[in-house]
């Protein structure tokens, strides 16, 4: 990261979101410039395909206090790298992180800095009435549960963008070697203070989300594997129970074979639980290639975003 040349920089990831981005930037910068300090925009273009970069140029050339920069991506490498190339490139005391569907209007940033003005590191949103679909509250729920558990730090909505940071709380987080991060994990981590702040949360504007059911779930996954070794506990605990109960019912599956005239509904029984001690064994072995794998990603230490170009200019 620069130096903090400026009070706020708002860091906005993008990918395809044509239609929202003239408003987006306009919104945004009405609501800084009624704030003391100057500020700047931040969008990451994170591989866009539908001219939301051509777009991003525009504003740039046409923004006329200079607050628009742009750093544009190789290619798509998802909305958390996205935000970690906007903190190495912003100037700011202050960074705010938002997203670029305006489903969190930029008119409730100024709630987030009268948040930090009380004292703490990081003012995180809450989204009342959220406006999503069932397919998005349940994983969301599943990881504010997760990350709390986790982490120990109890927060209502993990999934929110919509946050502000205090400089030094983003300079401890860079400071992490792993390239597997998720901000919401690691600044609950920190012990940093944190403060909530409810948000208004809207339909979105245009476009579709980028976060389909399935891509939750596994982004819920990676978050678990990512910061604890529980996986591995509770298999090896079901190992060993499922052990205990296969023994007692190989006991009594033979015990009716030999004292019954029901040989073919033991040994169904027999063959059932082989199948299901099969199957939990694979379950056992894919959690620990999981793990396995996310060492092999961060011994070859790859980049964990790619630039392409940055447009910038000094006012």
């Amino acid at each position: 990261m620069k130096g903090g040349y400026v009070r706020y920089s708002v860091v906005v990831p993008i990918f395809n979101e044509a239609p929202t981005l003239r408003e987006l930037h306009r919104r945004i910068a009405e609501t800084l410039s009624r704030e003391p300090g100057d500020f700047e925009i931040i969008f990451v273009d994170d591989g866009s395909s539908d001219g939301s970069y051509e777009i991003l140029e525009s504003i740039h050339r046409e923004d006329p206090g200079a607050h628009v920069r742009v750093v544009r991506f190789w290619r798509n490498f998802g909305q958390h790298p996205a935000v970690i190339a906007g903190f190495d490139h912003a100037r700011g005391e202050i960074l705010i992180t938002l997203d670029g569907d305006l489903q969190n209007p930029p008119e409730e940033i100024p709630k987030l800095l009268r948040k930090l003005e009380e004292g703490y590191d990081v003012a995180a949103g809450v989204r009342r009435h959220r406006r999503d679909s069932i397919l998005r509250k349940i994983p969301s729920r599943i990881v504010n549960a997760m990350v709390g558990r986790l982490t120990g730090v109890r927060l209502r909505d993990y999934g929110c963008l919509l946050r502000a940071y205090r400089r030094h709380v983003i300079e401890l987080l860079r400071r992490f070697p792993e390239t597997t991060i998720y901000f919401t994990a690691m600044v609950s981590y920190l012990g940093v203070r944190i403060g909530e702040v409810d948000v208004d949360h809207h339909p979105r504007a245009a476009g579709a989300s980028k976060y389909r059911f399935l891509k939750l779930v596994a982004l819920n996954f990676n978050l678990l594997t990512g910061y604890s070794i529980l996986p591995i506990q509770a298999v090896s605990l079901g190992g060993i129970a499922v052990a205990a109960i296969g023994f007692i019912l190989s006991l009594i599956s033979f015990a009716l074979v030999f004292l019954s005239q029901a040989s073919l509904w033991a040994w169904a029984l027999v063959f059932s639980l082989v199948f299901f001690l099969f199957g939990v064994q694979l379950a056992a072995l894919g959690i620990m290639g999981e793990y396995v794998g996310r060492i092999h990603i961060e011994v070859k230490r790859r980049p964990f975003y790619l630039v392409r170009s940055v447009i910038e200019r000094e006012a």
